[in-house]
């Protein structure tokens, strides 16, 4: 037993201008690159990067031996506080059996 199955379509060719026609498209004014370009021409790496990581704006303006003895007392002081802090939360939050 065979079969002989057979789809045929037919269908009309059309042509790029027929499809513009009949959906009334027309031609951007600005290229996709283009408006691109003008979006983002000031657009600095530098800049963003310095948003990004705050460091990089600051660190080389530090002075380190006016401002490091402050910073590293506020640091032990931040540690002191917020480490027993931090472990009292954690107790609250267990299981007690």
């Amino acid at each position: 037993m065979t079969n002989n199955n057979e789809l045929i379509i037919r269908r009309p060719v059309y042509q790029q201008e027929d499809i513009d026609r009949y959906y009334d498209y027309a031609e951007p004014d600005k290229s996709i690159s283009r408006s691109v370009k003008n979006k983002y021409k000031n657009f600095k790496i530098t800049s963003c990067l310095k948003k990004s990581l705050p460091i990089l704006d600051w660190l080389p303006n530090y002075q380190w031996k006016n401002d490091m003895l402050g910073d590293i007392a506020a640091g032990i002081t931040v540690a002191v506080m917020h480490i027993p802090q931090g472990n009292n939360c954690n107790c609250n939050y267990t299981e007690k059996a």
